[in-house]
């Protein structure tokens, strides 16, 4: 008899931008970078207490945790969510198509 998984439901209504780095040449054939952000919709929650807690202890600050459908996730290093800058770093696949991405808050960091 087989068992089935039991799915993991979550509610994605919130959106985010995800900050990424692209590459392009130019008319002359110079290399530039550019950042391109791209909307994605995502279940929001705090940092756990545990990773607050090793955060603040390696001296970050923990942020947020976002979930989101995996293939909308295309590497990039920054998430934009209510006009502040978290960068992700660490990822955590969940089941089939859902993606945790774990972030810290950043300060500073201009990418317009």
């Amino acid at each position: 008899m087989a068992v089935a998984k039991s799915a993991i439901i979550i509610d994605r209504s919130d959106v985010v931008n995800l900050v990424g780095n692209d590459k392009y040449q130019d008319d002359l054939g110079v290399w530039h970078d550019r950042k391109e952000k791209r909307q994605i919709y995502v279940s929001v929650k705090n940092a756990g207490q545990s990773e607050w807690y090793q955060a603040n202890q390696s001296g970050l600050r923990a942020g947020y945790t976002f979930t989101c459908f995996a293939p909308d996730y295309n590497g990039e290093e920054i998430v934009e969510y209510k006009d502040k800058l978290y960068e992700i770093y660490r990822t955590y696949q969940l089941q089939d198509d859902l993606l945790e991405l774990h972030t810290k808050v950043i300060k500073g960091l201009d990418y317009e």
